[in-house]
């Protein structure tokens, strides 16, 4: 992929973190918005980084860059099951009162 792919791609994946931060923080759709966000982290690492590591192996920022977002997908996982969690929690204690 060319400088121009990868330049597009990573704008994407910024401009796409606003709103997903933005749906989070206000708690509307926020759930989705984790496991979109943890959907889109692997297919941009599939689509940019790794080609980076086959086309440079010894390159340790390229095996970094994919290390950083498998670890950041975990944690989107992990918020998004936690407010998952959380509004059912909420939702059983509206029905109990």
């Amino acid at each position: 992929m060319d400088a121009t792919g990868r330049n597009f791609w990573t704008v994407f994946t910024g401009i796409a973190f606003v709103p997903a931060g933005l749906a989070i923080v206000a708690g509307v759709l926020d759930v989705v918005a984790a496991r979109l966000l943890a959907l889109m982290l692997p297919l941009f690492s599939v689509l940019v980084l790794t080609p980076l590591i086959f086309a440079s192996p010894h390159d340790h920022v390229s095996w970094g860059a994919d290390a950083y977002h498998v670890t950041v997908v975990g944690a989107a996982l992990i918020v998004a099951d936690w407010l998952d969690t959380r509004g059912h929690s909420a939702q059983k204690q509206q029905a109990t009162a």
